[in-house]
């Protein structure tokens, strides 16, 4: 019997630490099974899986002041996910740390890279409006101004608002 569980749990090790962004640090594969499963259930919930779906937006949305002001944006927002497009451009660039080595232990969770705390805590999703790719390079749009809120479910998106 140990064997089987020696076994599944370097199997559940292996995964997370392949499917987690790099850590030149060692610190996640130094982390007992427990912690990093934590980290990279983290992580994953803070991507949006590609996929088509069905988008919702409540009435008083649809007819605010802010859906009126960002609308080029929120169509281009709302073709993405109906066509089931990569919408990792538009979210936080910290999903590029699924682990925040500089955090100290007892740090506040809202300053750390790792962690959001509107996904962890209510589902919430926020996506940066823009267009525009950033000029570094790294493959996300222009920071900077409202973001759309958003709940995101297998077959449903769930637009709340801009904030």
């Amino acid at each position: 019997m140990s064997e089987l569980v020696d076994g599944l749990e370097r199997a559940c090790r292996e995964h997370a630490l392949s499917a987690m962004p790099a850590d030149p640090t060692g610190a996640l594969a130094a982390m007992s099974l427990r912690d990093l499963l934590q980290t990279y259930g983290s992580w994953k919930a803070r991507l949006i899986p590609a996929r088509p779906r069905t988008v919702h937006i409540s009435s008083e949305f649809a007819a605010s002041p802010e859906m009126a002001q960002h609308r080029p944006e929120l169509d281009a927002i709302v073709a993405k996910i109906e066509a089931g497009d990569e919408l990792r451009p538009h979210l936080s660039q910290r999903v590029r740390f699924a682990q925040d080595p500089a955090a100290k232990p007892g740090a506040p969770l809202q300053r750390r890279k790792d962690r959001d705390l509107l996904i962890a805590d209510w589902g919430i999703h926020h996506l940066h409006l823009s267009s525009e790719e950033e000029a570094n390079g790294s493959g996300f749009v222009k920071r900077g101004g409202p973001l759309l809120f958003a709940i995101f479910r297998p077959e449903d998106a769930y637009l709340i608002g801009v904030f």
